[in-house]
């Protein structure tokens, strides 16, 4: 029979009765023989002690240090570590390069079905900070993905969402029209041009600005932004934007340059020419 209160007990009433036991029971030559064999079996009894303890903190240390090791060479681990390392999110809070520390959570799999889920945290290191770092993932069809990415820089409560695609502005193309070609040389007098692109990832409800500058000549004014251009997505756009400047009299003759940006979104920049 198992009675576990009756191990724990034992060693207190064994320190407290023992040495009356022990007097009772054992022969002795004298007073002096009975506590010099008392004292010997004392010190044996604090080196199993400590060597018990020892025992089992290492027994403990390995079972942890495994389990990391198990975390630090999963699948979700390695995407989270890459998709981290190459974010300009958090190179730009942590600075390059980014260390990942070791991992901690837990990884469920079923490996009849193939599928399963992990939820992971580790830190992040960099030259300019560092941060902790949140994963979740799953697995379909032996296949891992994350769905979670959460990057929170030291000091911060707001998380940075590295999981989302990053937005960008892709395919930055001017025209004279929605329908027209392509071009980068307009004619003095046409009245619009129009800055065509698609933007990638952007959530809805992002302002998107051009700026409109006018190129110095060799030797001649400054570089003079002239005009902006706003709009607010109302959904995740995945279709063409169009930003249009027009001038009743046209465009008069120089170089030119537009830049798409917003909030999150690297700016994109196309240089054109009006020719006299």
């Amino acid at each position: 029979m198992f009675a576990p209160f009756v191990g724990f007990v034992m060693p207190f009433v064994l320190g407290a009765k023992g040495s009356a036991w022990a007097w009772r029971n054992g022969r002795w030559t004298s007073v002096e023989h009975f506590q010099r064999v008392q004292r010997t079996w004392a010190i044996w009894g604090v080196v199993a002690m400590v060597g018990s303890l020892a025992l089992f903190g290492l027994l403990i240390l390995g079972v942890v240090l495994g389990v990391s090791t198990l975390l630090n060479e999963s699948e979700p681990y390695k995407l989270a570590v890459v998709r981290l390392q190459a974010s300009p999110q958090a190179i730009e809070r942590l600075g390059a390069p980014i260390t990942a520390g070791s991992a901690g959570g837990s990884i469920k799999t079923d490996d009849g079905k193939g599928d399963g889920s992990a939820d992971l945290t580790f830190t992040a290191t960099g030259p300019k900070g560092d941060g902790k770092v949140f994963v979740k993932a799953v697995r379909d069809a032996d296949m891992w993905r994350l769905t979670g990415l959460r990057l929170t820089p030291a000091g911060q409560e707001q998380a940075l969402d590295l999981a989302r695609p990053e937005a960008n502005v892709v395919d930055l193309r001017l025209k004279t029209s929605n329908a027209g070609e392509a071009k980068t040389t307009f004619k003095a007098g046409e009245e619009a041009v129009l800055p065509q692109f698609t933007p990638s990832g952007v959530p809805a409800g992002t302002t998107l600005i051009a700026d409109w500058t006018k190129l110095k000549a060799a030797g001649g004014e400054a570089d003079d932004t002239f005009y902006q251009s706003k709009v607010v997505l109302d959904d995740v756009a995945k279709n063409l934007i169009s930003f249009t400047v027009t001038f009743k009299d046209g465009w008069r003759a120089g170089r030119y340059r537009v830049t798409v940006s917003g909030d999150g979104i690297p700016p994109k920049s196309a240089t054109f020419t009006v020719a006299p």
